[in-house]
């Protein structure tokens, strides 16, 4: 087995999917949803990808337990903002809810001290029937007529459904609340039979649950009283009518209580009645109560949650069951959970959910926000779900050495290190794109991609503590069919951090350069770091020129002709120019792939292959031209470490590209220590950009300029010399005797061109506030020892 990128590291962008403040968009729910026919882990919507497979649904969010029933020691009790909680739901990324029922009138809070602070009774409000009667019931109000519902529960029921769905949100309807016989009942012993509605002092209708008014539990949620069961029936059926027409809606029986035998029978009658009704939805049944794991999963219910008892807690087993998992915090801890218990559960195949405290209304100690982590956890598993191919992914902790691993063997892993250090994925011999991702907060790695050769590869995260990475068969190699490589748009506006980037394709060239046509930072909001005053030459990362040693017409600006279309690429801070090689005088199939990194980063990649050497002459080297028109800058010249002379110490040089050159042309190209000067015929029609100074010379692949309003743009690159290529710096300052806007420029040289041989090279542009050279340096310095080892 060998061991593979042994440091694969790469620098990080800090990337949050919404702005806090801010209320995104979000598409209706689809559904009713049905559990996938070839991956009972997840659900389908019905939404087919374009091979016409089923996309899986992955469902995570965070529920509290007055959603629906107003719960507060007030009488009546405080209302819930229902729409301020939506807010925070979508905010979060979170896409799935457990709306709470409460059978009792009352909550004592000694049942739950060790989470809360509360000394007061609370009330909650409303129950599903109407309090009519003319006698009182033990809390002094009137008793409840359990044949007559309240309309105020269910207009508020089906009108929360529906808003949430238009969220975004499915909704699990509890019918029953079991927690509070079950458990909670203990402490102060009877307070929640005491003020349930079927306790026989409470009801108008001599329900009685077999058993003398006097006694501190009645076992309600069972079978055997017929009357008690019919009035459950019946209620039942009020809120299947109510929700039914509703595509986010899945049913659950009871939270953590019911005998198994009323559990089973409250299922079915959810299914049989929706058998006459338009559309069906998933039942589901939650731990903790009186059934198991093993009971559940023998029930006619369509998904479970297990629970502590059933060993889910720390390190939740990998669930490869017939039923869909909702695996909820409340089930293992009442209120727990953390960012790594998240990752844990949705790499061993669960729906990971959080009982949330929310603001503390009801129960929670501490600060509301000391939950966050879990919070954020759950959206960036939401959001990473999305750009997987859910559907064909299966746990599989025997591929890593962490244990926590989510793989499409061959096609896509997705694997959670828990701690600090090397972990190894065995990977089926590929091309893969790669991401690293932060757990705790959303952050997401530059965009790479690695050639592996089969077996056990050795990764090491780019930062401390809990990582997650992310490879994925390569989808568009140089030359592939460009449609493949995603949404198809003619400009493109990713803000990520503190940059906001609008990359555009070349689809209206000359007059409108492609590549990144701006890019602005926060701190200086109405500065473009690209010029502004020529719309044909304001373009950064600009692919400009392919050259090669002898004349040709197609020396100059050919990228800026024919084909180059751009694609936005799921993961939401990535663009991808795409150019086939029939589209390419050159015959030079390329793609130039950019990822924006928070704070204040560009990731690019290029990719060529040419299909015709022979179009380069002679010499068969290639020079690709890549341009930076700047916008004012407070010092012309770009600055990197390099040597003036043979044997001479390594210093920070100003480039400044001076005259004397017999083929000077307002600017000039610096090369690396070791690279040689390029031959080109003595007739070239394109000469400025071939020769190069023989000093100075640079010592490290990158350079930075001093800009105005204080910023500064640093260029990095992963390589400066091999036999096969090279990376060039070049300044052009065709514009500095009217204007302070110099062109920062690079080249990448390959060689000896070959035919369908893949060429390539990243790098790293850097938008930000000018600290001093060793800044600059530091920022060169962690990014290049995080790159892969082979590349």
């Amino acid at each position: 087995m060998q061991s593979f990128f042994k440091s694969l590291v790469v620098t990080l962008c800090l990337m949050t999917s919404t702005t806090m403040g801010q209320q995104p968009e979000r598409d209706r729910a689809k559904g009713p949803l049905r559990v996938h026919p070839t991956n009972s882990r997840y659900f389908t919507d019905g939404t087919q990808n374009p091979d016409g497979s089923l996309r899986a649904v992955y469902l995570t969010g965070a529920h509290t337990w007055n959603n629906l029933v107003d719960i507060g020691p007030a009488d009546p009790p405080q209302a819930f903002d229902f729409n301020a909680y939506l807010d925070f739901l979508v905010r979060h990324d979170h896409n799935f809810i457990r709306m709470w029922a409460w059978d009792s009138t009352t909550w004592d809070p000694k049942s739950s001290q060790q989470w809360t602070e509360t000394k007061l009774v609370l009330k909650s409000k409303p129950q599903p029937w109407m309090r009519s009667g003319s006698e009182m019931a033990l809390d002094g109000k009137p008793k409840f007529d359990l044949e007559e519902f309240d309309p105020e529960y269910f207009e508020r029921l089906r009108a929360r459904v529906k808003a949430a769905g238009e969220r975004g949100i499915y909704v699990s309807v509890m019918l029953f609340e079991g927690w509070g016989l079950m458990h909670g009942n203990k402490s102060p012993a009877g307070w929640a039979w005491r003020s349930h509605p079927f306790h026989p002092s409470n009801n108008v209708n001599g329900v009685n649950a077999d058993i003398d008014s006097e006694a501190v539990i009645g076992p309600v949620h069972r079978l055997g009283n017929e009357a008690a069961n019919a009035f459950q029936a019946a209620y039942i059926r009020k809120v299947v009518d109510t929700v039914n027409e509703f595509d986010n809606v899945l049913y659950e029986v009871i939270n953590e209580g019911g005998e198994q035998e009323w559990d089973w029978w409250v299922a079915k009658t959810i299914q049989d009645y929706e058998r006459t009704k338009p559309k069906q939805h998933p039942v589901g049944i939650t731990g903790h109560g009186a059934e198991r794991v093993a009971s559940m999963l023998a029930s006619p219910a369509t998904w479970v949650s297990p629970g502590r008892l059933d060993g889910y807690a720390e390190d939740p087993p990998a669930w490869n069951e017939n039923k869909v998992s909702l695996l909820d915090t409340d089930h293992v801890w009442g209120i727990g959970g953390s960012d790594t218990w998240v990752w844990k559960s949705f790499l061993r195949g669960h729906n990971p959910l959080f009982m949330d405290p929310y603001d503390n209304h009801v129960l929670g100690k501490g600060r509301p926000d000391q939950w966050e982590g879990v919070r954020k956890a759950l959206g960036v598993t939401y959001n990473l779900a999305k750009r997987i191919d859910l559907a064909r992914m299966t746990p599989a902790p025997q591929l890593s050495s962490t244990k926590y691993c989510l793989a499409a063997p061959g096609q896509e892993y997705v694997v959670y290190q828990s701690e600090t250090g090397e972990f190894s994925v065995d990977l089926t011999a590929g091309n893969y794109a790669y991401q690293w991702l932060v757990p705790t907060d959303g952050s997401i790695a530059s965009a790479g991609s690695i050639q592996a050769a089969g077996g056990n590869q050795t990764f090491t995260a780019p930062f401390e503590g809990p990582a997650v990475l992310h490879l994925k068969v390569a989808g568009v190699l140089p030359g592939a069919n460009a449609e493949t490589a995603g949404k198809r748009v003619e400009t493109l506006k990713i803000e990520r951090g503190d940059l906001s980037v609008l990359f555009r394709d070349n689809s209206q060239s000359p007059k409108i350069l492609s590549g990144a046509d701006s890019l602005f930072h926060s701190s200086t909001a109405d500065f473009d770091a690209f010029d502004p005053d020529d719309l044909a030459s304001s373009a950064g990362l600009n692919f400009e020129h392919v050259i090669s040693g002898h004349p040709s017409p197609f020396n100059s600006f050919t990228p800026r002709k024919g084909r180059y279309d751009l694609f936005k690429l799921d993961d939401g801070a990535s663009a991808k120019l795409v150019r086939k090689a029939e589209d390419d005088p050159w015959a030079l199939a390329s793609t130039l792939t950019y990822t924006v990194s928070a704070p204040n980063a560009i990731d690019f990649e290029f990719e060529c292959q040419a299909q015709n050497k022979e179009l380069f002459g002679k010499d068969r080297y290639a020079v690709l031209f890549f341009a930076n028109y700047m916008n004012d800058v407070a010092d012309v010249p770009i600055h990197f470490q390099g040597i003036t002379a043979p044997g001479q110490p390594e210093q920070w040089i100003r480039g400044d590209a001076p005259s004397g050159h017999a083929d000077y042309n307002q600017g000039g190209t610096y090369r690396s220590v070791n690279a040689k000067d390029l031959p080109y015929d003595a007739d070239h029609n394109f000469k400025l950009n071939l020769w190069s100074y023989d000093y100075p010379r640079f010592t490290k692949p990158f350079y930075y300029g001093r800009a105005d309003h204080g910023m500064v743009l640093i260029l990095m690159f992963d390589r400066m010399v091999s036999p096969e290529d090279e990376i060039r710096f070049s300044i052009f300052k065709f514009k500095v005797p009217r204007a302070p806007r110099p062109a920062w420029d690079f080249q990448y040289v390959i060689h000896q061109v070959e035919e369908d041989r893949s060429y390539g090279f990243r790098g790293r542009l850097i938008w930000k506030k000018f600290v001093s050279p060793e800044d600059c340096q530091g920022e060169f310095d962690r990014w290049h020892a995080a790159l892969p080892a082979n590349k």
